[in-house]
């Protein structure tokens, strides 16, 4: 048996990648998926009038629509003028951006901003016929929540292979903080960083290490974590 993964051109099935609960069918419900045309990959024919039946997300047979016959409970899907394909596959893809924001423009928004913008991402995917994404880096754990959502039937999207957070060298590749020089400096001084600017700033010189090691030696001597609006 093959797992469910077909797109039409034209319309996808969203059977292709959603649990039962999203697609309001059982778990022991039966489906035909009748159409004009099927692309078999593995032989690279086209098949004319395929009946595709499928149980439990996934393909038990194909027959010829012109002959097979099906009983009242099996539930038929009619894409007539449509070819079938197997579903596509997407090796490189980050659900959770978008071509509208960049650099400076992303830092107006809070974080779980992009975890909604990869929601109608993956919805998007499944509707141009992707049934499997591999997500390559993802912050928070995004691309997991999402695969996880999906799965539960609480958002519609394709299968999704996660990276979690992405690997990068020290001031590569997803290694950009757009954070102005001076406030690296603090970082790179030992300093914690909460997503707030500390008053004192300016005392420490990046250039100086001794200068940055004893202010930074005042801030934990009263044991201020900046965890205020401005410490």
């Amino acid at each position: 048996m093959y797992r469910l993964a077909i797109a039409a051109l034209g319309v996808v099935t969203a059977l292709a990648a959603m649990p039962p609960a999203a697609t309001a069918q059982g778990p022991s419900q039966r489906i035909v998926i009748t159409a004009a045309k099927m692309i078999d990959a593995t032989t690279g024919k086209v098949t004319e009038f395929p009946a595709i039946f499928v149980e439990g997300g996934r393909i038990t047979s194909i027959a010829d629509a012109r002959t097979v016959r099906w009983g009242e409970d099996v539930k038929h899907i009619d894409l007539s003028g449509k070819t079938l394909l197997p579903g596509l596959i997407d090796m490189h893809v980050h659900l959770e951006s978008s071509p509208t924001y960049g650099d400076y423009d992303s830092l107006q928004f809070t974080d779980r901003f992009w975890t909604v913008i990869g929601v109608g991402n993956a919805r998007a995917m499944l509707d141009a016929g992707f049934t499997t994404v591999r997500n390559v880096g993802s912050e928070g754990y995004n691309d997991v929540a999402l695969k996880q959502a999906i799965a539960e039937g609480w958002a519609v999207g394709p299968r999704i292979v996660p990276a979690a957070h992405a690997l990068g060298a020290t001031g590569g590749h997803c290694d950009q903080t757009y954070l102005p020089p001076l406030v690296r400096g603090q970082i790179g001084c030992g300093r914690r960083w909460r997503g707030r600017i500390w008053h004192d700033a300016a005392r420490c010189d990046p250039r100086r290490n001794d200068q940055c090691s004893a202010s930074f030696g005042q801030e934990a001597g009263r044991g201020d974590d900046c965890g205020g609006p401005l410490c």
